[in-house]
């Protein structure tokens, strides 16, 4: 006998409730628009860009290229190296090529009113460490907005667990950010049934254009910067972790339980709905069901890339999600078109790109929720 439900989805698909908390829609998506300008405005903050002017976020196709006002410009070719295979310690495409200028935004501050470092009458260095910790406590800030919207826009959120051991480059474990061509990738890797099938699992989810492009300066122009001021104010170690590791704030990586505290102060905010890591994951795969549906809509099959992404089979996403298998353990070009395609279709639900998936959900959906028992039922 199947259990009680715990996510409920409103007859019109407008809200999802779970445990007592409901979630509206069209809060979520507007709140994910939101929360993409404010991260924008404070990266311009940090890196002494133009103020932008408080406009409605309106997203199209070349909204954020007109968006950075005088940021350091981000040269990026289409065809950059990548090889996700090579797990040699600290390999990353972002060390395949000369994206920005050297040490830009070092420069940018030494020309500013309060440089990072003057020359005394000695001739030697002194560096202003109430500054850098100023601009580290604003750059982790930006950090807990990037860490909310990379676990809220490529696709179906991963557990905490798995979500918050991000790299950017290997370390002791191989890298979660990668790239192929223009596109921008995060796979989730040591997923719930790995030591069942005892292969290394990978998950992958496109980013979509409007926060790869928030990352990519992030990291190749304020991380830079993060590793050197981690580097002169606690050592070595820390910043190793701001080399290899993508949630890292002031002096540590970011925990699993930190990271859903986060999640629930920005949901509360954006969302109007507070909401951690395991009540959010619930929430919005239910709302995958319904304006999404299965890969293949008809075909109930377990090699689904919906039901994958999530970390489970298309039979148990339909009978109980909580119970998870998979057997994805490598990335090929089939599977990478499968699952960037099943992430395209979860943006237009999160609303990041133009779509009518909102306005018509998945007629799937309805049939489900209004079909007549079968004759076996009775």
């Amino acid at each position: 006998m199947g259990r009680p439900p715990t996510t409920i989805i409103s007859p019109t698909a407008s809200h999802v409730s779970y445990k007592g908390q409901t979630l509206e829609v069209a809060k979520w998506r507007s709140g994910l628009s939101a929360l993409l300008k404010e991260a924008n405005v404070m990266m311009d903050k940090l890196s002494l860009g133009e103020k932008v002017s408080p406009t409605i976020l309106d997203i199209v196709a070349n909204f954020y290229n007109n968006y950075l006002g005088n940021r350091i410009p981000v040269n990026i070719p289409d065809d950059v190296p990548d090889d996700m295979r090579d797990e040699t310690r600290h390999y990353s495409w972002l060390n395949n090529g000369t994206f920005v200028p050297e040490d830009a935004l070092l420069k940018v501050f030494l020309s500013s009113t309060h440089p990072p470092f003057s020359v005394n009458r000695t001739g030697h260095l002194a560096w202003d460490f109430s500054m850098m910790r100023e601009f580290m406590l604003s750059a982790g800030k930006v950090n807990e907005l990037i860490s909310v919207l990379l676990h809220c826009l490529p696709g179906q959120p991963a557990r905490g667990s798995e979500f918050i051991d991000a790299k950017i480059r290997n370390s002791a474990r191989p890298r979660t950010i990668f790239r192929t061509r223009k596109d921008m990738w995060t796979v989730t890797r040591r997923v719930k049934y790995e030591n069942m099938v005892r292969k290394d699992s990978f998950i992958p989810s496109k980013i979509p254009p409007v926060l790869a492009s928030l990352l990519e300066y992030y990291l190749l122009v304020i991380r830079p910067l993060e590793e050197l001021f981690a580097r002169k104010l606690y050592g070595t170690e820390v910043a190793e972790l701001y080399h290899e590791f993508l949630f890292v704030q002031m002096d540590a990586r970011s925990t699993e339980d930190e990271f859903s505290l986060a999640l629930k102060k920005i949901s509360s905010k954006f969302f109007g709905c507070p909401l951690s890591v395991r009540p959010y994951r619930q929430m919005v795969i239910g709302m995958a069901n319904a304006y999404i549906g299965s890969e293949y809509v008809i075909d109930d099959e377990d090699d689904d890339a919906l039901a994958q992404q999530a970390g489970h089979s298309l039979s148990t996403r339909n009978s109980h999600y909580a119970l998870e298998f998979s057997r994805l353990s490598a990335l090929t070009n089939d599977t990478m078109f499968r699952y960037g395609r099943i992430s395209e279709s979860w943006w237009q639900m999160a609303g990041v790109v133009q779509s009518n998936l909102f306005a018509s959900f998945n007629f799937l959906y309805l049939i489900c929720c209004f079909r007549l028992p079968s004759s076996s039922s009775s």
